[in-house]
């Protein structure tokens, strides 16, 4: 005869027996929530773009402006020299749009299934649209 000899801690409490060791009770996982502060991080972007939406008129005004110019003194190197500036101008005016798209990323990672998380990109997806209609005003041909 072959002594028996306990399975782990069993020791004839219920749920032991030949069938095997009861599973411990699984504590509940924590929920996980939003960003503390990811309120501010959406404020943040918001004011970056509606800066961006107040500059985009003034620089295409000058755009404009110096594309003119340069028609009417097409032989004037100086006149394309200031074409070339308001262009850049222009230009330069949108690149808070790839910082605030990169912080979007991040905070839309950070919220992906969380709890409140679907109010959270609902708002990011509204700011995205924004930035998208001043991607196509940047994007338009010149």
């Amino acid at each position: 005869m072959v002594p028996r000899t306990p399975l782990g801690g069993c020791t004839g409490s219920a749920g032991c027996g030949p069938q095997g060791v009861a599973a411990s009770p699984v504590a509940p996982a924590a929920v996980a929530t939003i960003p503390a502060d990811a309120d501010r991080q959406l404020a943040d972007a918001a004011t970056a773009i509606a800066a961006v939406e107040a500059q985009v008129p003034l620089a295409q005004a000058a755009l404009i402006a110096a594309a003119a110019a340069a028609r009417a003194a097409s032989s004037d190197s100086t006149q394309a020299a200031a074409l070339d500036v308001a262009a850049g101008g222009f230009d330069a005016v949108f690149i808070p749009l790839s910082i605030t798209q990169s912080r979007l990323d991040t905070l839309e990672d950070a919220v992906t299934g969380r709890l409140g998380g679907e109010a959270v990109l609902a708002r990011v997806a509204a700011l995205r649209a924004r930035i998208s209609v001043l991607s196509a005003l940047r994007d338009q041909p010149r």
